[in-house]
């Protein structure tokens, strides 16, 4: 689905221009897969410009945006050191701040940047921290899809993690 996310954007650039909605969603699925591609430096390049666009044509409260600081503090807490966690964690509250009053709690974008900032907490040694947000985010997640979805999998598997760190402090 790379290919069809990266043709998409090429042709949306072309035929409608960079600051069209269609574009910022064919950039963010883009960046999503360079992402579980292990291939970060494309993926940040690609949602820093989107978080830029979407910012100026949308505003700070708009869904992509917020979905663009998410994808950039997942980034940032996969492949960086403690500085990128750190900076990843304040993008994370902030774009969970934004979700929450704008989109609600019950909304997949909300769950999952709840998910990020437990996870983030958990990257920084911060396990006490890490544990409501990232049980919350399950608990949402199953509401919002069910239990059995990648995504809600995906969780649980970040919440394993954890606990597994947890033993060993």
């Amino acid at each position: 689905s790379g290919e069809l996310f990266a043709k998409a954007l090429e042709v949306g650039r072309r035929e409608l221009g960079e600051d069209n909605v269609i574009v910022l969603d064919a950039m963010h699925g883009l960046a999503f897969q360079y992402t579980l591609a292990y291939r970060y430096d494309e993926a940040e390049a690609l949602s820093q410009k989107g978080l830029e666009i979407s910012t100026r044509v949308l505003g700070k409260e708009h869904k992509f945006t917020i979905d663009f600081m998410n994808m950039i503090a997942w980034i940032w807490g996969e492949q960086g050191q403690r500085e990128d966690w750190e900076a990843g964690l304040k993008l994370v509250a902030e774009a969970l701040e934004i979700s929450q009053r704008v989109l609600g709690d019950k909304h997949l974008s909300t769950v999952l940047t709840l998910n990020d900032l437990g996870w983030l907490y958990t990257k920084l040694e911060r396990y006490d921290e890490a544990l409501q947000p990232m049980i919350r985010s399950i608990e949402l997640c199953h509401q919002v899809i069910n239990e059995a979805h990648p995504i809600s999998l995906y969780l649980m598997n970040r919440l394993v993690t954890l606990y597994r760190k947890c033993e060993q402090h």
